[in-house]
């Protein structure tokens, strides 16, 4: 069967019982698998549904990399529910390859749990922990709706505990409704629930723009045959409007045979892994192959960037050469981290066996197993004095994940903040998940003392301090308020009661209140003093929780002083014991002088350390008593010094005549390199 063809056909019930109708069960699965390999998103789901309703017993293995064509949970479900073959195993090596997006994996594990339930096995190994990773990252409502009804399925603590904001009773009862629909798929026939006719809607993904001109009516036809256009092209323009693409004259099939000519980088990246797999590599432009072959990486589709970067060898004078070594750098990353050892060889032998900035977990990847150790002791020893991450990406490349986080911990921890580290971070999370170990690793907390500046316990604490203050402060304005409506109840009784009752002849042009007798007045005054007792109670516990506020604040005062003071001992070889800079030379307006690349610099560091910094640099030249009293001269260095930014950062400058010569802003714990290299260069 030809998939053109098969592209055609809509998703409703009759044009689906058609094509099944006049095909055999060879011929359909046959052009499933091709559709399969060749990323087809219309084809692939009219086949799968056309096959299933005909009664062919088709394989399970096809959603490993057909589930990302399908265009929606209640799809998957249908072809996890009828598919033949260990539905489970497929739909989770389907999450695995990366292609179904991080909105419906989700939903894939979710089916894969059902499966197996309706089919009374074991859940398959590796489940648990994918549902751990994919709870770290849900962002979307089907995300969100998948993930609670899995974590009810699997009753896992720590699945819980990474889902806790969301397990609440909106988010249950619309998980609940989600499971419910998406088993009535499964159990249903396959065309159950579709619509039995096409719909009259626009296919087109996102605004569209007409695939026709806008001609009216009874104007003549613009094909020129004399007749009114709506006894013309009317109707077929209609069906072109209904697949009308963003490109103006394009339907979107038209489009996706000619997509590369309208590739732009917005996009490349608003496409899904499959839709930029099926790109031809010979008509992207220069520009946007690059970012191409990341893009595919990122979506685990690294084979068709191989296969980009052999059909753009021969063109090589075109490119320039950098261009195409970072292309085949960037295939053997990926393949590296999906440890596919056999593409990661074909890039490396691409380059012609160089390895020069090729990351390391592609360089042990590569390597044969009994050389790892010992190219792993070499590529430690590069990274000795390195404050980057490589080492432990590579570590959990090549299968010692136990062993890649120990290592990232590290590297974590002497690195700043930016989105290597935090790379790092998500993959050494990911490391524990697959480990099925606690989902909360030690160093957290180091991570977060280092960059908020405070334990996390002592935060904890006083996150719930103001908790407790704050849900006091409310009960108390509740009890004001409901003693000042007792106090107004109890004083209009109280004149009700002293009201003379009208005489029985005077008209009653108006109703008079009832009288009230003492027993209601003596309960009014009853509830009136219990709610000021209440008011008192509540004063008292909310002075309580704010004297507790108070410690809670003063110990945290205490740690970060108790820091400081901690780091100034670690830098004392730094420091002279002498006082700081004499009254003469900092009684003194002045200018700043910056070093080059200190505007890059800043944006290295944190954003709060940057904003201290220039407001260090204020104070100095400002001549501010109070900034000169914590500047600290550096032993060997004539007329150096140097001033603490914020909790982890130094400033070093010298004041020259009328100017403040700025000379670094960095770590505490870089301090010592620094001036090493300024005693070496005479700086």
């Amino acid at each position: 069967m030809d998939l053109r063809e098969a592209a055609e056909v809509t998703l409703d019930r009759r044009s689906l019982s058609a094509l099944a109708g006049r095909v055999d069960a060879a011929t359909i699965e046959d052009a499933l698998t091709r559709a399969v390999l060749a990323r087809d998103e219309r084809a692939a789901p009219v086949l799968l549904l056309a096959g299933l309703h005909a009664g062919v017993a088709l394989d399970a293995r096809h959603l490993v990399r057909g589930a990302a064509l399908l265009p929606d949970a209640e799809t998957l479900a249908i072809a996890a529910g009828h598919l033949h073959g260990d539905v489970a195993a497929s739909l989770l090596a389907a999450v695995d390859d990366r292609g179904l997006g991080y909105e419906r994996e989700p939903t894939a594990l979710l089916l894969a749990e059902l499966w197996c339930r309706r089919k009374g096995v074991p859940r398959p190994t590796g489940l648990l922990a994918e549902a751990r990773i994919r709870a770290r990252r849900v962002l979307t409502q089907e995300g969100e709706d998948a993930m609670v009804a899995l974590q009810g399925l699997l009753d896992d603590p720590d699945v819980a505990a990474l889902l806790e904001g969301l397990l609440v009773p909106d988010v249950k009862e619309a998980a609940r409704t989600f499971v419910a629909r998406l088993v009535e798929r499964m159990v249903d026939p396959p065309l159950a629930h579709l619509p039995e006719r096409p719909r009259k809607e626009t296919r087109g993904k996102g605004s569209v723009r007409r695939a026709t001109a806008k001609v009216g009516r009874n104007d003549a036809c613009w094909c020129g045959s004399g007749k009114k256009y709506k006894a013309c092209h009317e109707a077929a323009d209609r069906d072109r409007n209904a697949d009308a693409s963003d490109i103006a004259g394009l339907t979107s099939v038209e489009l996706g045979a000619s997509l590369e000519a309208h590739l732009t980088l917005e996009r490349l990246q608003g496409m899904r892994g499959h839709e930029l797999a099926r790109l031809d590599p010979g008509r992207i432009g220069v520009e946007l192959r690059l970012p191409w072959i990341e893009l595919l990486g990122q979506w685990g589709e690294y084979l068709a960037g191989l296969v980009a970067v052999r059909a753009w060898m021969p063109a090589a004078p075109e490119l320039p050469d950098d261009t195409l070594d970072e292309a085949l750098r960037f295939v053997a990353e990926f393949a590296a981290r999906a440890a596919d050892v056999g593409t990661v060889r074909e890039a490396l032998a691409l380059r012609r066996g160089r390895t020069d900035l090729v990351l390391p977990e592609a360089r042990l990847v590569a390597a044969d197993p009994a050389d790892r150790l010992a190219l792993l002791e070499d590529i430690a020893r590069e990274e000795l004095d390195s404050r980057g991450v490589n080492l432990g990406f590579a570590l959990l490349s090549i299968g010692y994940p136990a062993l890649g986080v120990h290592v990232a911990r590290s590297e974590l921890v002497l690195r700043p903040r930016d989105a290597e580290g935090d790379a790092m971070y998500a993959s050494m999370v990911e490391a524990r998940d697959r480990l099925v170990a606690p989902p909360w690793d030690p160093i957290d907390d180091v991570l977060h003392l280092l960059d908020r500046g405070v334990d996390p316990e002592v935060e904890r604490e006083l996150a719930a301090s103001r908790q407790r203050m704050s849900e006091r402060e409310a009960a108390l304005q509740a009890t004001q308020q409901a003693l000042a409506a007792a106090r107004e109840e109890l004083v209009a009784a109280e004149r009700a009661a002293a009201a003379p009752v009208a005489a029985p002849e005077a008209p009653a042009a108006r109703p008079v209140a009832a009288p009230v007798d003492g027993t209601q007045l003596r309960k009014l005054r009853e509830r009136l003093e219990t709610l000021k007792q209440d008011l008192k109670d509540r004063h008292r516990e909310r002075n309580t929780l704010r004297k507790e506020l108070e410690e809670a604040r003063e110990r945290v005062a205490d740690l970060e002083a108790k820091d400081d003071e901690d780091e100034d001992e670690v830098a004392e070889d730094d420091d002279d014991d002498g006082p700081g800079l004499e009254a003469s030379v900092a009684s003194r307006l002045r200018l700043p002088r910056w070093p080059d690349g200190f505007h890059a610099r800043l944006k290295e560091v944190p954003e709060a350390t940057a904003r201290a910094a220039l407001l260090r640099v204020g104070e100095l030249c400002a001549e501010f008593d109070v900034a000169y009293r914590e500047v600290r001269p550096l032993r060997g260095f004539a007329d150096t010094w140097r001033v603490k930014v914020g909790r982890s950062y130094r400033l070093l400058f010298r004041p020259v005549d009328d100017t403040l010569e700025v000379i670094d802003l960095l770590h505490r714990q870089d301090l010592e390199k620094r001036l090493f290299r300024l005693r070496r260069g005479g700086e």
